[in-house]
């Protein structure tokens, strides 16, 4: 049979081991036995890792709402479309990091960032919604330091004076001259029958209908209706005069839109006359400068002529004008620019932790701004011309928090340098409440919650504009402001792909933590050690 130990031994040598055998794996020497060591089962779980993202420290929310209401109220379903430079920008993305040129809103509420190798301060967004005059606005980033909670007003077309009117038309032309008024003839358009009327490309039109719309706006106008500041585009007065030291006052402004069939009517190869109506302390033949204004490029430009005063009733004038295309006109004139700072100090009332709007309007300024502090800037100097603060100008200023709750006003006060308002806090009770949110993984093999930190949240009322809920602490909101026992509404944006987040409901003097369960977290493998034993 041979020797099995030896046989055992020469195949331990064969494999470089020096093996020790005697009795069941025995000491040659003392017989002691010992025993091979243990091998420990060894296993993994899936566990979710955490893939939240940095918190953004800039990014912009706007709400638009309308400008004749008598609260605030948001306008839902608006196009919203972003300019640079008379095209659309290809430097504004969404909270995600993902291009957009434009965005509907079905809230009325939007956010947007900047592409962040992009160095633009500022980008014109021009606004639409049925039933509403466009609007066109800049919105100015500043530093980018900080999140920018905007307004932007819309005017119902029904609150402003418009006319609308048909004609026939042949062969590119009028079958008639046409002359349109606006019920209370503060604006007419004159158009003659040998004028031909051409689309955007300089073609004469088709179609045997055409049809014209003229609308305007008092800068005076009564309750609950829109006034002319309301509607005239933002940045006229960097481009109606070159004069560092003057900036331009709107005086009148009048819009003219006409359509063969779809197509636009955009040029004439024969001056049209237009009039609109301005009032002040004038006389017959004044002269105003005219800028016009592209809402498809949402670019100024001055144009050659003048518009001249007809006679007047002492009151009101006729300002008459020629054009060889459409588009909105501003009539303008020239004052003083502001010398210092546009500044606020607020007293009495603390600002509350979610901050202030503050309206400044007048005949021809209007300016929407949040303020945090009990002081602080809110025209620089650099930008006293761009604004068209002028030395004289006066403003009434409104200050009010989202909840529509009025903090003060002052009914008359000077632009130009500090305005002083009083603030009393309303009598409603408001409270601070923090918001914590986690979020577990059906994929995981783990029941881990994770902080859900990074993420853009906002807040509101149904109907009412919202706010955004600064992140406090790792996954923890706070929401600021609340009218205490009311309803709001609750936005999350995860910003993590794949992981939306409903809107949810809390009751302000109540929240109470949030968990959301996904299906498609990052998760790794981690060795779980198990227990073993002997034979």
């Amino acid at each position: 049979m041979g020797n099995k130990k030896f046989n055992l031994t020469k195949l331990a040598l064969a494999m470089g081991v020096t093996l020790s055998l005697s009795g069941c794996f025995s000491d040659n020497d003392n017989n002691v036995e010992i025993k091979p060591p243990v091998k420990v089962p060894t296993d993994t779980v899936k566990v979710p890792v955490s893939d939240t993202k940095e918190a953004l420290s800039f990014y912009v929310t706007a709400s638009v709402v309308d400008a004749t209401a008598d609260n605030l109220t948001v306008v839902p379903n608006t196009t919203v479309k972003f300019l640079e430079n008379g095209v659309l920008s290809e430097n504004i993305t969404d909270v995600n990091g993902n291009t957009i040129s434009e965005l509907t809103t079905t809230t009325g509420s939007f956010t947007f960032n900047v592409n962040e190798d992009s160095d633009i301060n500022e980008i014109t967004l021009i606004l639409s919604s049925d039933g509403y005059l466009n609007k066109t606005t800049v919105i100015d980033f500043g530093d980018k330091g900080e999140v920018i909670e905007s307004l932007i007003t819309l005017a119902k077309k029904d609150s402003l004076v418009v006319k609308e009117a048909k004609a026939a038309a042949t062969g590119g032309k009028l079958t008639a001259d046409l002359t349109t008024k606006t019920d209370d003839e503060s604006a007419t358009v004159a158009i003659t029958s040998d004028v031909e009327l051409r689309d955007a490309e300089d073609n004469a039109v088709t179609g045997d209908e055409i049809t014209i719309s003229v609308v305007t706006a008092p800068f005076d106008a009564e309750k609950g209706k829109a006034a002319a500041i309301d509607v005239i585009p933002q940045g006229f007065s960097a481009v109606a005069n070159d004069d560092a030291t003057l900036v331009v006052e709107p005086s009148g402004y009048v819009e003219v839109n006409m359509f063969s069939g779809d197509t636009k009517i955009k040029s004439f190869d024969k001056a049209i006359s237009i009039s609109t109506t301005v009032k002040g302390d004038f006389t017959e033949g004044d002269k105003f400068a005219i800028t016009s204004f592209d809402e498809e490029t949402g670019l100024w430009k001055k144009e050659d002529g003048e518009a001249v005063l007809g006679a007047g009733n002492g009151v009101s004038f006729p300002a008459n004008f020629t054009t060889d295309h459409l588009t909105g006109f501003l009539l303008s004139r020239t004052k003083q620019v502001c010398d210092k700072p546009v500044t606020y100090t607020v007293t009495g009332s603390d600002i509350p932790s979610s901050g202030l709007f503050m309206v400044l309007a007048s005949n021809s300024f209007f300016k929407v701004s949040k303020i945090n502090k009990l002081s602080g800037t809110l025209v620089t100097q650099a930008d006293l011309k761009r604004f068209g603060v002028s030395k004289d100008a006066t403003v009434e200023a409104v200050l009010f928090d989202v909840n529509d709750f009025e903090f003060g006003n002052v009914a008359s006060t000077k632009l130009c340098g500090e305005i002083e308002i009083a603030a009393t806090a309303p009598a409603t009770t408001l409270v601070d409440d923090t918001l914590p949110m986690t979020f577990s993984c059906s994929n995981a093999e783990v029941d881990d919650q994770l902080p859900l930190g990074g993420a853009v949240v906002t807040y509101s009322q149904t109907g009412k504009i919202p706010l955004v809920a600064r992140e406090s602490a790792n996954g923890t909101y706070a929401l600021n402001s609340l009218v205490s026992g009311e309803e709001y509404n609750v936005t999350v944006d995860t910003r993590i792909e794949g992981f939306a987040v409903e809107t949810f409901t809390i009751t302000a003097g109540s929240t109470e933590a949030q968990n959301f369960v996904r299906d498609n977290c990052t998760v790794e493998d981690k060795e779980v050690t198990g227990t073993g034993s002997s034979s």
